[in-house]
This record gives C-alpha cells, sequence and structure tokens, in this order.
C-alpha cells in the first residue's frame, strides 16, 4: 500500500526534525506546509511527549506506507480524501493490535496522530479529522501470571554472552527481572544512571519527574558492568544502544524478548512488560505473598494493584467463589 502520487512540489534541503534519521538529506515542502510537524510539537511542553508523538508518527508511515516520514509524505497524507485517510488510520490500529502491543502503546500512537490531524486541520491543510477513530479499552493486569522462574531461565540461557550485543541484551533482561522495570525505564537509562560502587541505578520512574535511587542485585551490577566493558566508545548517552550506536528504542527491547522467547521455546507471547509481571509474581511466590514488599520492588504506587497480582498467583477471587457455591445446595429438579 503505497500513498497517492504526490503533485509536483519544489522543494528544498533543510533540517527538520520531523525526517527520518535514515534520509541523506531532510526535505521541506515551503510553498504549501512550512515546517507544520516542527510547528506541532513546539506547542507540546513535554520533551518526553514530543519523542513519543515524533516516534508514533514515524511509526504509521511506516507500517501503512513502508515509506520514511518527511515532509512531503505528511503533505501527501494530510491532502487524502477523508474517506481514504480516516480507513488507513482505522488499518493502523488493526495492525498495531494485531502485533499485540498494549492498549497504552496503541492508544499513545492513535493519539499523536489525531492530535496532530487537529492542529493540521486548524491550519487548513487538511479537510478531514480523526475525532470519530475510538481508543482502544485498556484491560488492565487482565493476565498477570507472565511466565515461570524456569522458563525465565531458559529464555536467558539462550542468550550468547561470548557476543557483545549479547551482553547488552543478558544486562537488559537482568534489570527487567531483577528490578522489575518498565521497558521505557530501560531504555531510557544513561550509562551516568549506573553507579557500580554502590550498586545502584538512578531511575526516572512512570510519571515522575526526578530520577530516584533503586538498589541492585550483586548478579545485575555484573552484567550491566560487562556491558559496559565491551561496547567501548559510543556517541550516544545512552546506557543500552543498538549496533548502529543510537539508544535502544522500546520496540526494538520488544523483538528482542520476543526474539529470544521463541528461541527457548516458550510457547507463549512474552513481552518485557510481561517479564516484568513474571518477576513480580515470582517475589510473591517467595516471599510468602508480601504485597508490601513486591510494592517496594516494583514501584507501584497503588497497592492494590500488587494485590491483584497476588490474586492472580494463587487464585483467590476463583478459589472464593467456589467456596460460595459449594455452600449451597443445589435444587432438586422435579
Amino acid at each position: 500500500m503505497k500513498l497517492i502520487n504526490l503533485p509536483e512540489i519544489k522543494i528544498v534541503r533543510t533540517s527538520s526534525i520531523v525526517s527520518d534519521t535514515s534520509t541523506e538529506a531532510q526535505l521541506t515542502v515551503k510553498p504549501i506546509a512550512p515546517g507544520v510537524w516542527d510547528e506541532f510539537l513546539q506547542l507540546q511542553i513535554s520533551p518526553a511527549t514530543r519523542r513519543s508523538y515524533a516516534a508514533g508518527l514515524r511509526d504509521f508511515f511506516r507500517r501503512e506506507f513502508q515509506v520514511s516520514v518527511s515532509p512531503e509524505t505528511i503533505l501527501a497524507f494530510l491532502q487524502l480524501p477523508e474517506w481514504d485517510a480516516i480507513g488507513y488510520v482505522i488499518a493502523y490500529r488493526g495492525h498495531l493490535l494485531a502485533a499485540q502491543l498494549s492498549a497504552g502503546t496503541v492508544n499513545a500512537r492513535l493519539a499523536a496522530l489525531k492530535s496532530f490531524v487537529t492542529h493540521a486541520a486548524k491550519r487548513k491543510l487538511c479537510a478531514f479529522r480523526l475525532d470519530d477513530i475510538k481508543s482502544v479499552k485498556a484491560q488492565t493486569y487482565k493476565d498477570t501470571r507472565g511466565i515461570s522462574i524456569d522458563q525465565f531461565q531458559l529464555l536467558i540461557d539462550g542468550i550468547d554472552r561470548t557476543t557483545i550485543m549479547g551482553k547488552r541484551d543478558y544486562a537488559m533482561l537482568r534489570l527487567l527481572w531483577d528490578n522489575a522495570l518498565r521497558r521505557a525505564e530501560v531504555c531510557g537509562l544513561d550509562r551516568t544512571d549506573f553507579y557500580p560502587n554502590e550498586a545502584k541505578l538512578m531511575l526516572k520512574g512512570k510519571g515522575r519527574i526526578d530520577k530516584e535511587p533503586i538498589d541492585l542485585a550483586p548478579a545485575t551490577v555484573e552484567a550491566i558492568s560487562d556491558w559496559l566493558a565491551r561496547m567501548g566508545e559510543s556517541k550516544s548517552l545512552a546506557l543500552f544502544v543498538s549496533s548502529r550506536d543510537t539508544r535502544l528504542s522500546v520496540d526494538r527491547l520488544y523483538q528482542i524478548v520476543g526474539g529470544l522467547a521463541e528461541a527457548a521455546g516458550i510457547d507463549r507471547v512474552v513481552s518485557p512488560h510481561k517479564i516484568r509481571h513474571s518477576s513480580i509474581t515470582a517475589l510473591l511466590d517467595l516471599n510468602g505473598g508480601d504485597v508490601r514488599s513486591a510494592q517496594a520492588h516494583s514501584r507501584h504506587k497503588n497497592l492494590a494493584t500488587l494485590i491483584r497480582y497476588d490474586d492472580g498467583r494463587q487464585q483467590l477471587q476463583g478459589k472464593a467463589a467456589k467456596t460460595l457455591a459449594d455452600a449451597i445446595s443445589e435444587p432438586e429438579v422435579d
């Protein structure tokens, strides 16, 4: 599926944060939409929101049109008839769900598109809006079982730690398991956040402005140190980088975890967040259901969330329902 043919437009080389970094040149369509995406991003106060929206737009064009995002492709999309534009976005939502991305991720990417199109419509650059495209209903923590300790062991045993990337993957998996980190937290770490002598990591948790220290187990410190010793010099500040020496993306981490799980023969979808679930559930098994300890470990603000994990671990709700049902005799049927 490709975009409609573009009309002849004069283009000039310039700098623009919308263009994919893999392209040789960055192009801006001066006569019609001068920097509309840059302009839109400047309206977003939070740097994290700007990054999220830019990533969402890149993903949309890559998945639906197999092209890099640029002012040309943005303009071509904005010039589509309403029927076609909405059809592409609905298809995009379906593709994200088919890829088994979380409801939160799907909704964040849809929000980026909807917000941008609203801005473009106000600037009279398109004749449609995406207000009627519904978000995905989140089913929070419906399945918190994750994978077992033995299955996670199989997963990390399959990592080739004689290679540089293997050392990186092992260190990331240790953080996902040992400290129940979220994938965005892992990918957002800088090298300066790691303090091996103090066995600590400075972490900016979900919904927080400032970083806070968390304690690391000796095995985790050793894994990260081993990776840093082999990664060599890097132009990126990131703790975990790709083979291109750029900060590892959350989507790439998702792919790495899924590939390792498949290679280990685990017959269910395993994601970074599933490992976080597994870590918390395993801790509740090992500590006898101490939800307050698990709360400190997982950094969940709401203790009720941890109770859901414990319910999933022990199937408490199901057992309670059976106990009540068994207390009632079935009436005789004539």
